[in-house]
């Protein structure tokens, strides 16, 4: 399960639209894995109670975006050529996914990208199937969990 939760100055993503989209590319961004996997949560703070470099976000030029990103389902560690091309590969993935949603509007931004223990994790009462299994792909066809 990759978790976004995305930190945001109050006057962006305002509209369901926008949301919308920006968690759609989200979920695109993960095709190696089932869509329901990718869970994205919005989280708006007024200026006041947002600050960077020690001021209150209302003050900057730009709106700041603090992107927090939990991965589960997969880790870097499970990339062919090693952790850190694994590593890089995320922050390729992210860097696409943000890109017309924060990077191009001229945002104030960052990111960090956490791994969780894969065997902590369960949903809706199961442990998932083994990355790249016949069981992930059963449930990747199916949209949904299920025995296996």
């Amino acid at each position: 399960m990759p978790f976004w939760v995305i930190y945001h100055s109050h006057t962006t993503f305002t509209t369901a639209a926008e949301r919308d989209a920006f968690a759609a590319s989200i979920t695109e961004s993960y095709d190696t894995i089932p869509a329901f996997y990718v869970a994205v949560s919005f989280i708006p703070l007024s200026g006041s109670h947002l600050y960077r470099s020690g001021k209150q976000v209302s003050n900057l030029d730009r709106p700041f975006v603090r992107l927090v990103v939990h991965h589960l389902a997969r880790q870097s560690t499970d990339h062919v050529d090693g952790r850190e091309a694994g590593f890089a590969r995320g922050r390729l993935l992210l860097d696409r996914a943000i890109e017309a949603h924060v990077v191009d509007k001229g945002y104030l931004w960052e990111y960090t990208i956490s791994e969780e223990d894969r065997n902590s994790w369960k949903i809706d009462g199961y442990m998932p199937p083994p990355f790249g299994s016949e069981a992930m792909k059963v449930w990747q066809a199916r949209g949904c969990v299920g025995p296996y």
